[in-house]
Parts: structure tokens; sequence; C-alpha cells
């Protein structure tokens, strides 16, 4: 037998003298090349998207909220509450207390400007048709028979022509802030600081001040009876303390009555103040849910409602 019949048989794809080339497993190739005791990295995670920050509203801005407080006093007070300026609930309810007072005087002034065009057309008209009525008065005395009863007319109507004269002498403006003056005392019951303020703000009715002075010096007003009258309205609107009113009435930013006209108010006023306090203590509790003790406080500082120890009592005990 021929020695050649037992030779192996080579790998396939082996050529006489050269080595087998491997056979690749899929799967097998990179994993053989990685080094050895090491794993291969997790796939990166996009890092997650960051929402646009959001623009702030007008309505966050301080300088807004002073405007508004200012000249928009309902706004005003609405855009306290929502910014939460001041922080403190407290501090919140005393800024709020403060801008009521200013919202009343701001909504006088608004009403008695919408009414001031025809309140003073109505005074100019009346005064004009009064001389007429005084020359044909004069003429039919005139033509009396008597010359007795001439003599006596003439004298009947001499003083009547002498203020109708003097009247017209007076500038137009001069009578208009006169009759403005009037409707501010009778209708507001406003004290004569305030008046003339109203009269002479650029804001209110913009008279000179010569005719504001000249307004408040014939006015015939009764200073003490605004000043009651306006302690009430604080008193049963309000349900304010006997020293929240007469401080009110006496304040600069209130309704600027001499300390005489306010003290006459107060000792004059038929007002239960237990009861003051007791309203004031719930609509606390309603609106802010303020607890006995931080009601109590709230009704006797002096940066509050101003009511005595007792009547602060009072209400906390029947709340």
């Amino acid at each position: 037998m021929d020695s050649n019949d037992h030779q192996p048989i080579p790998p396939d794809g082996a050529t006489d003298g050269q080595p087998s080339a491997r056979r690749e497993v899929p799967g097998q190739s990179q994993a053989s090349e990685s080094p050895q005791g090491q794993q291969p990295s997790p796939p990166s995670t996009p890092a997650p998207a960051v929402p646009p920050r959001r623009k702030a509203s007008v309505l966050d801005r301080t300088w807004f909220l002073v405007l508004m407080c200012i000249f928009l006093p309902p706004v005003g007070i609405w855009l306290i509450w929502r910014n939460k300026v001041p922080a403190g609930t407290v501090g919140r309810v005393i800024v709020t207390v403060l801008m009521a007072f200013w919202t009343i005087s701001w909504l006088s002034s608004v009403a008695l400007a919408c009414s001031g065009g025809r309140s003073g057309s109505t005074s100019t008209s009346a005064t004009t048709q009064a001389a007429p009525v005084a020359a044909q008065t004069s003429a039919a005395s005139s033509e009396a028979p008597s010359s007795a009863s001439a003599a006596s007319s003439e004298v009947a109507v001499s003083a009547p022509a002498a203020s109708s004269s003097a009247a017209a002498d007076v500038p137009t403006e001069y009578r208009s802030a006169l009759s403005r003056a009037a409707s501010y005392s009778s209708r507001m019951h406003m004290s004569r600081q305030g008046i003339y303020d109203q009269l002479t703000s650029e804001y209110g009715d913009q008279f000179s001040t010569d005719a504001a002075q000249y307004a408040v010096d014939n006015l015939q007003a009764d200073y003490n009876a605004n000043a009651l009258a306006k302690g009430k309205s604080y008193s049963d609107q309000m349900h304010m303390s006997r020293q929240g009113i007469y401080d009110q009435l006496t304040s600069d930013n209130g309704e600027k009555f001499t300390a005489d006209e306010a003290q006459y108010a107060v000792d004059n006023l038929q007002v239960d103040y237990d009861a003051n306090a007791l309203a004031k203590a719930r609509s606390y509790q309603e609106q802010m849910n303020m607890s006995p003790d931080a009601i109590y406080d709230q009704l006797t500082s002096s940066y509050g409602e101003k009511f005595t120890a007792d009547e602060a009592q009072y209400a906390v005990d029947n709340l």
C-alpha cells in the first residue's frame, strides 16, 4: 500500500503548507478583541431638556404695584394680596386698611369730578338770571305814581342793586370755586383744608389758589357738623374705634379736620365700640382666618385698629 494514501486531510480552506484560516463566528470577534476583565460601557443617556424660564409679568413688578396703589387703589389692593407684599399677613392687613381709606377719598374725588361741570354751569346760569329780575323790579318800582312811594322803592331796590354789582365784580372762576366748595361741604362733609386741597389739586378741580382761598373764606359751613357726619360714616361703614376715627379725621392723609373739630365729633358720636370691635374681629376671622390671639393683637395695635383692651377682649370672647 502506498504511503501517500494515509496522509491527513487538511481542514477546509487550508492549502498545503499553509495554516488553516480560522472561521469567524458572528459576535465573537468583537468580544475577543476587548481587553480581558473589562465590561462594555453602557450607551450614554441624553441630558433632560431645561424648560425656558417664564418671563416675569408686569403684574409682578413693584413699580406697577405702586402706581396702581396711587392711581387705581382697588387694583392696588388686589395686587398686594396677589403678590403677597409685604410678606407678613398682619402687614398686608394693615396696608389694606390704609388703602381702604385712600380708596374712599379716591372714589369721592372721581364722583365729584364727574359731577363738577353740571353744578358749575347751573350756578353760573342762576347768577346771570338774577340780574334781569333785579332790573325788572327796579323798573316797576320807578313807575309808581306817588313820589313818596317812588322814593321808598328806590331805597328798597338800592341794596339788591349794590349786591348784584358786587357779584358782577367777582370773577367767574371765583364763583365756580365757591359753588364747588359748597357741594363738597354739603355732600361730602369735607373739612376746610380738605376742600381747599381738592379745589387746587391737579387731580381734582385745578382752581387757582386765589379762587380756592376766596371759596373757603366765603363758604358758610359748619365744620363741626361735617366732622361728626364723617365720623359716623367711618363707624357705620368701617366699624372703626374711637381713636381710629379721631386719627382719620385729623390725618394729613385723611380728612384734615382740626383737633377741636375731630374731638367734637368723637365726643358726640353715639357708637357701640364693643359692637364695632366684634364686627372687625369677625371680618379678620372670616376673611383672613386669623387666630383669636392674632385678632386681639390686631384690634389693640397702635398700627392697627386701636381699640381698647376691654373692647378687643369683648370681641374675641364673643366670636
